[in-house]
């Protein structure tokens, strides 16, 4: 979307992109850079045979998310101690981590993780909706929903790795 910000005292005329990973994106309509600076950051690498993930993804460094990104303990339910503890043991069943974790294959092995959970997942973040922006309180509003996916890799017969699948 096209706006009109200021950033120390200067007036900047930007587009903002919201993206699926809670991220707002900002660059100079101009110039096409960056209006806050915009990092390279290690992200986990993947165990499936054959996939080569990028090592890096791009992080902004303004505006922070709008949604939560990857899965910790701390999100947690902790209405209970014995809650806590059930949420714990079932988190525990996946592969979970910070945003871009990378999905696994399914192993059909008694104990074996049952995929990774990603956070945001598919119904998080921006999505078709877009967004809109308030040019008098240069307020950007976002509609997100809160969610967690989890998802299996599996094997399909005849052509390779898919990312969704359900254990047999």
């Amino acid at each position: 979307m096209l706006v009109d910000i200021t950033v120390d005292g200067r007036l900047i005329k930007a587009v903002a992109q919201p993206s699926k990973q809670a991220f707002v994106y900002v660059l100079d309509r101009a110039t096409g850079e960056p209006v806050w600076p915009i990092e390279e950051r290690a992200v986990p690498a993947s165990d499936v045979p054959g996939e080569q993930l990028s090592p890096t993804q791009p992080f902004p460094t303004k505006p922070a998310p709008f949604e939560l990104q990857g899965v910790t303990v701390d999100d947690l339910i902790d209405f209970t101690p014995e809650l806590r503890q059930e949420a714990i043991e079932i988190l525990n069943r996946y592969v979970w981590g910070p945003m871009f974790t990378a999905p696994i294959v399914l192993d059909s092995n008694p104990g074996a993780k049952e995929g990774t959970i990603f956070s945001p997942g598919t119904a998080g973040g921006a999505s078709w909706s877009g967004a809109g922006f308030d040019p008098e309180t240069g307020m950007l509003y976002v509609p997100s929903a809160y969610s967690q996916t989890p998802r299996p890799n599996t094997r399909a017969p005849t052509c390779g790795w898919f990312a969704s699948g359900t254990r047999r």
